[in-house]
């Protein structure tokens, strides 16, 4: 596939071959080999990902909101010059100056997405006494990036976290008092040596400094999930991606002139539909698993209260 001429050396044979089975050997691994990258594509970004829920969600829900019916039938009915500009108005058409269907689809999963981030964000601001270093890290998110490189470097300069640069430097409000930054210090300090130490004063630093982390983290994607929606939202978007689209127009007319696309389409409807299936199974697994294994530990824990003391149990003495 690398080499060169590879790809026309691929869809010269797929041309005259009718089945994977009657490929050459090496295209035959290709396909075992994509089939396998696929899979694990989506096993990771559905369920092995922190953030596999939320994306799984907002995969589910912008399939039902595709009208696949829709485009099934605009590509049947229509002949291969315009099937393209068909499809086109079908997600990127603005109705009395209304946004398209691509608009809303993308609008509507970042808008979840961002409300789960800023649940999760209120949930974490919960665990700090002084909101100002939640503060202080949401407002270097959202900074000017000239801003966010000179922090960057004094932090790479001195041989500190990132989060401790960012909640001692005064280009950036609110200002700490000197008792505020001891207490950054010494959570930093306590973090880079959690896994030695048993204090429980360190112990408590460390768990604020991950907290911090954890802070920048949520404030950074969701920051990036607005970004996104500021964009999808602009009228200039929509026509770079007309643009993009006629680029590959030319040869997917010839597809389209040679074979029946709009029964791909139904293939991918019922595709998606078996990913969502099979990833809903294993959630299922997951949690009777999770189920099981809290019910063997409740009940080890009851046999365990149910002994006997030790002390008070009467022992045979042993046999001569």
């Amino acid at each position: 596939m690398i080499e060169r001429n590879g790809l026309t050396h691929l869809f010269k044979e797929i041309k005259i071959k009718n089945t994977i089975q009657d490929l050459s050997i090496q295209y035959q691994k290709f396909a075992e080999w994509l089939r396998i990258e696929v899979a694990a594509t989506i096993y990771h970004l559905f369920l092995a990902e922190d953030n596999s829920p939320d994306i799984f969600a907002q995969a589910k829900k912008a399939h039902s909101m595709i009208p696949y019916t829709i485009m099934k039938n605009a590509i049947r009915i229509a002949n291969p010059a315009v099937v393209m500009s068909s499809i086109l108005d079908i997600f990127l058409a603005q109705p009395f100056g209304a946004r398209s269907l691509m608009q809303r689809i993308f609008s509507l999963t970042l808008n979840d997405g961002i409300r789960a981030y800023q649940k999760s964000i209120d949930g974490v601001r919960e665990k700090f006494g002084d909101a100002v270093f939640c503060d202080k890290l949401r407002e270097f998110t959202y900074a000017d990036e000239e801003t966010k490189n000179t922090v960057r470097a004094e932090a790479k300069d001195d041989g500190v976290d990132l989060i401790v640069a960012i909640l001692r430097t005064e280009l950036i409000e609110p200002a700490l008092t000197g008792e505020q930054i001891g207490k950054i210090f010494n959570a930093y300090v306590a973090w880079n040596n959690a896994v030695e130490n048993v204090d429980v004063e360190m112990q408590q630093g460390a768990e604020l400094f991950s907290y911090l982390k954890t802070l920048l983290k949520l404030y950074t994607r969701q920051r990036d999930k607005s970004m996104m929606l500021s964009l999808i939202e602009e009228p200039v978007t929509l026509r770079l991606l007309r643009d993009l689209f006629t680029i590959f127009y030319e040869p997917l007319v010839r597809v389209y002139k040679s074979a029946n696309v709009y029964d791909s389409v139904t293939d991918f409807a019922v595709f998606a539909d078996d990913i969502i299936q099979a990833s809903l199974s294993i959630h299922d697994i997951y949690y009777l698993l999770i189920c099981v294994g809290s019910r063997k530990v409740s009940t080890a824990r009851h046999l365990r209260r149910s002994e006997p003391d030790s002390s008070s149990v009467h022992r045979p003495l042993p046999t001569p």
